[in-house]
């Protein structure tokens, strides 16, 4: 799921919708065109975990960069509150739960 991130390939809605099947539409939150970004960050589903890893004063740069930023970010910056080891690991655990 990373690599799929990474390289915005993820079959989100969006993706799966250009080949001719299913909605754009976010099935959590059915408000919103269903992006990798979407999926991994930005939707209430995932927003919601995030705002409990994420320290305050890094909400900022990870809620508003661009995809390739976001995950530039997330592997080489420590995001998270101090009790927390190992950044990208959970970062990408998270993410790949997200993805299903």
């Amino acid at each position: 799921c990373i690599c799929q991130t990474t390289h915005n390939i993820l079959p989100s809605n969006n993706r799966i919708s250009r080949w001719g099947f299913g909605q754009l539409v976010c099935y959590h939150c059915n408000s919103i065109d269903e992006t990798v970004l979407h999926v991994t960050r930005d939707c209430t589903l995932a927003s919601q975990g995030w705002h409990h890893l994420i320290k305050g004063n890094h909400r900022n740069a990870f809620f508003t960069s661009s995809l390739h930023d976001w995950v530039a970010l997330n592997l080489n910056k420590a995001l998270n509150n101090e009790q927390i080891t190992n950044w990208r690991s959970i970062w990408a655990h998270a993410c790949y739960m997200l993805c299903f």
